[in-house]
């Protein structure tokens, strides 16, 4: 159990001063073939939860760092390798402290020993000029390589393995890469203009998000993108089957964001994303029976992240 919260943390928690306000700007992706576009995110929230009249407050540190090498430039999209090259956490409570990372890979660390596998091991993306991900290939190269370095036996690499899907499966990928670069207009905006993009982010739970973006400033290297993006859990009334208990998510929140983009190519030069998210987790035996266990959640944060190209 603590090992599918873990990896459901990283999957939770693992994107012109000279010009006049009516000007019209085409926000997109301008990338080149063989350049490799790069980000490193850290986060850090401290997340409190509460069972009937006790609680519990917990800090979680996630950091990673993601490199996109474009294959293939077409006439509206980009063929995209992406490795991590990265990934690490730390949780620290009252009665605990741990940290895992793919660069602390010890014999009794099967988290940090996992995370080490993965990185530097390659999948496909196809990512359209607006920065929508259309496809994603070769993702059981991560889940293969993490697994057969673990050395597990066949029943608890299954377990794993299905951990390791929700938390980087295609779904849950898409979703985290979007979080980053979808935040584009299907139109030329002038300073001012807003619009709207709807993405989901699945793991554990699909969520959906809709995020209102405003175009503050253009200046001669940066658009400056400020959004304000509401989240919901879809399918709130289902319970998912985790381990020998019933799930339900009841998730909502919202996140402030400021994106400063650069002008020549669209990739991110930096972000920052404060969220709020509250929750209630409800357990059931079996999906007939009586709640068993209900669970309330607050999660504060800041995401920072910065971007480049080489």
């Amino acid at each position: 159990m603590k090992k599918s919260i873990l990896l459901s943390f990283i999957a939770l928690l693992f994107v012109g001063s000279n010009c006049s306000s009516w000007a019209q700007n085409k926000l997109q992706l301008n990338l080149q073939k063989g350049v490799v576009y790069s980000q490193s995110m850290q986060s850090k929230y401290l997340t409190t939860t509460t069972v009937e009249d006790e609680h519990m407050e917990m800090e979680v540190q996630v950091s990673g760092d993601i490199a996109y090498e474009v294959l293939e430039v077409l006439d509206s999209s980009y063929q995209l390798e992406v490795w991590y090259e990265s990934m690490s956490m730390s949780i620290k409570s009252p009665e605990v402290s741990m940290s895992f990372g793919s660069e602390l890979e010890q014999e009794n660390d099967m988290l940090s020993n996992i995370l080490g596998a993965m990185v530097m091991e390659p999948f496909e993306v196809k990512l359209n000029k607006q920065g929508k991900v259309l496809e994603v290939k070769n993702i059981e190269n991560l889940f293969n390589s993490a697994l057969d370095e673990a050395g597990l036996d066949p029943i608890d690499r299954e377990n794993i393995k299905a951990q390791l899907k929700q938390s980087f499966g295609d779904e849950s990928l898409k979703g985290n890469i979007e979080m980053i670069t979808a935040i584009f207009p299907k139109n030329d905006v002038a300073i001012g203009d807003k619009w709207s993009v709807k993405s989901n982010m699945k793991s554990i739970i699909e969520v959906g998000v809709t995020t209102i973006y405003e175009l503050k400033q253009v200046t001669p290297e940066e658009y400056i993108i400020k959004g304000y993006a509401k989240t919901d859990t879809e399918n709130n009334l289902e319970y998912i089957k985790m381990r020998d208990v019933y799930t339900n998510y009841n998730i909502s929140g919202t996140t402030v964001s400021e994106f400063r983009i650069n002008r020549k190519t669209g990739w991110m030069n930096s972000a920052t994303m404060d969220q709020e998210i509250n929750g209630i987790v409800k357990s059931k035996k079996d999906l007939k029976s009586a709640v068993l266990n209900v669970i309330r959640i607050k999660m504060k944060g800041q995401i920072i992240m910065t971007g480049k190209a080489s």
